[in-house]
């Protein structure tokens, strides 16, 4: 018999998004919330009674690794479980490192994120199939560079991540509701406080921190 769970989905592919909920409300649980990236993922967890999170990691605004670190810190109490098209072995590394519970393929069958949901709701790890083809203890020899990430605020990393990605500042003005002015300086604060020399570095700082993809 399955346990129901109260869960908040995040996707911004909104076909994607459906379909998960499907398959979760045919199993029991119960879908509390959903949300189109992680800036709406956080006011939702305000919000609402969570046990799990279903997350991707590629989303605008704010992207899934950076939710994972948010939840991790101040939601504790809610499980974080990645769904993704990504089977890289870093971006399955900065998830688990970052906090995230399990790692599933898009891909993988219906069956899979059933298992995932019970077996993080009752507190173990999970790894699809393919990763754990790779090995199950990979991710822990990674060196991920964060050092001086938590020296920016989360206003900074989400310019970072929009800079990084080829934004330009009224593109990210508009997605954070910000002002042009504003933007600018929170990229010349970032590119104080972290020493870069011009933008190059900066996109190289926000690969290795993974708040961008290289695909």
């Amino acid at each position: 018999m399955v346990i129901p769970r109260r869960i908040l989905l995040v996707d911004d592919h909104f076909v994607a998004r459906g379909g998960v909920q499907a398959l979760l409300e045919q199993s029991g649980h119960k879908i509390v919330a959903t949300a189109s990236n992680g800036l709406e993922a956080l006011e939702k967890l305000s919000e609402h009674r969570v046990d799990l999170i279903v997350a991707d990691l590629e989303m605008p605004k704010m992207n899934g690794h950076e939710l994972i670190k948010i939840v991790t810190k101040k939601f504790p109490r809610a499980r974080l479980i990645v769904l993704s098209s990504h089977d890289e072995n870093e971006s399955v590394a900065a998830a688990l490192q970052d906090g995230a519970k399990g790692y599933i393929l898009k891909s993988g069958a219906a069956e899979e994120l059933m298992q995932a949901v019970e077996a993080v709701s009752l507190g173990h790890r999970y790894l699809g199939k393919p990763m754990v083809r790779n090995g199950l203890d990979f991710y822990d020899d990674i060196d991920l560079n964060t050092q001086g990430l938590d020296q920016l605020t989360a206003r900074e990393r989400q310019v970072i991540q929009l800079v990084a990605e080829g934004r330009t500042s009224d593109e990210i003005g508009l997605i954070l509701d910000i002002s042009r002015r504003t933007v600018e300086k929170h990229r010349n604060n970032v590119m104080g406080k972290m020493g870069f020399r011009n933008i190059s570095e900066l996109i190289r700082f926000a690969l290795k921190n993974r708040l961008i993809s290289e695909n």
